[in-house]
C-alpha cells in the first residue's frame, strides 16, 4: 500500500542568496514570523516571536518604521488575548515613535482602536496635550492591515503609508507542476515562486528576509492529507529592489517529499504565500494559483 507523501515543515531561515542569514539571528525575521503568526490567529506565539524581536529593534533609528509596525502587531496581539494593558503599552511606544498613527477603522476591530485610542489619551495626557479622536482619514497617516485584491494576487501590506513604499503583487508559481517519483525518501523538490516588486521611492529596498511557505489544498487520494504545510528556508533573487524601478523577484524553496512505490498514481495541490522583511516593512503576497504535484 502506497504511503502518503511526507511533507515535513521545517522553521524557515531568514534566508537572502548569500545564506548568511538565519531567522534567529536577525529581529527582521522575528517580525516577520509574528506578523504571519497573528494572521493565522496564533496569537500566543506572535507575542513570542514579537517581544525579544522589538528589544532587538529598540535604539535603531534606521528600523524605526519596523519597530513601530512591530508594536503595533503586538497590540493586536496582545488585545486577542485580552491582555488589555499589555495592548496599550504597546501602542504608546508606536505612538512615541510616531505620534500621528492611525489604524484604518474598516481593517481593525473595535477593541483594536480603543486600546490605540486609550494610549493616545495616556499620552496626551502625560504631555498636557489636548486629546484628538482618530479618523481613518489621511493616506499618509494609515496603516493598513487588510486585504487589498491586485494584480491577480492577494497582498496584504503591514507598512506605514505614503507613496515611496515598495509594493508587491501578482505572486505565482514559476513552476506549476513537480513529480515526487515512486521510491522518493525525503527527496527535494524545488519550486519558484515569482513576485512582480515596484519601487518608486529615491532609495534602493533590500530584502532582509524570506519566507515562502506552502500548503496543500486539494489532494483526492489522501484527504488526511490537507492542510499539511511547509515552511522551508528560502531565498530571493534579487535581494534588493532598486530605486524607482520594477523587478521580477524569483523566490525559491523545496518541499521533502516520499512516496511509495508501486501503487496508483494520484496528485495533490499546494497554495502558496511570501513574506518579504524590509528596513521598511514586512510586506506579504499569496499566490492567486495553486501548484500541482504528481506522485506517478
Amino acid at each position: 500500500m502506497r504511503r502518503p507523501v511526507s511533507w515535513i515543515s521545517i522553521v524557515a531561515l531568514a534566508a537572502v542568496p548569500s545564506f548568511a542569514l538565519q531567522e534567529a539571528a536577525t529581529p527582521e525575521s522575528g517580525v516577520a514570523t509574528g506578523v504571519r503568526q497573528v494572521e493565522e490567529g496564533d496569537y500566543a506565539g506572535a507575542v513570542k516571536s514579537l517581544e525579544p524581536a522589538i528589544a532587538r529593534l529598540r535604539g535603531d533609528p534606521a528600523r524605526v518604521r519596523l519597530l513601530v509596525q512591530a508594536d503595533i502587531q503586538l497590540a493586536i496581539a496582545q488585545v486577542a488575548l485580552d491582555h488589555t494593558t499589555e495592548a496599550v503599552q504597546a501602542f504608546s511606544e508606536a505612538l512615541t515613535l510616531d505620534p500621528n498613527l492611525r489604524l484604518d477603522e474598516e481593517r481593525y476591530s473595535p477593541k483594536v482602536l480603543h486600546a490605540l485610542e486609550t494610549a493616545r489619551e495616556q499620552a496626551a495626557r502625560r504631555s498636557g496635550a489636548p486629546v484628538r479622536k482618530s479618523s481613518s482619514g489621511g493616506k499618509a497617516a494609515l496603516i493598513g492591515g487588510g486585504l487589498v485584491v491586485a494584480a491577480g494576487a492577494t497582498v496584504l501590506a503591514v507598512r506605514g503609508g505614503g507613496d515611496s513604499l515598495p509594493t508587491f503583487s501578482g505572486a505565482r508559481f514559476g513552476t506549476p507542476a513537480l513529480d515526487c517519483p515512486n521510491g522518493s525518501d525525503n527527496v527535494r523538490l524545488p519550486f519558484k515562486i515569482l513576485v512582480e516588486a515596484s519601487n518608486p521611492s529615491s532609495d534602493p529596498v533590500p530584502i532582509t528576509s524570506v519566507m515562502a511557505p506552502v500548503k496543500i489544498e486539494a489532494s483526492p487520494g489522501f484527504p488526511g492529507e490537507l492542510g499539511f504545510a511547509s515552511n522551508q528556508p528560502s531565498t530571493a533573487i534579487p535581494s534588493s529592489i532598486p530605486a524607482k524601478q520594477n523587478v521580477t523577484i524569483e523566490v525559491t524553496s523545496f518541499l521533502l517529499c516520499g512516496n511509495g512505490e508501486g501503487d496508483a498514481g494520484r496528485f495533490n495541490e499546494w497554495s502558496g504565500s511570501v513574506t518579504f522583511t524590509t528596513p521598511v516593512g514586512v510586506f506579504m503576497a499569496a499566490t492567486a494559483d495553486r501548484m500541482r504535484v504528481n506522485l506517478p
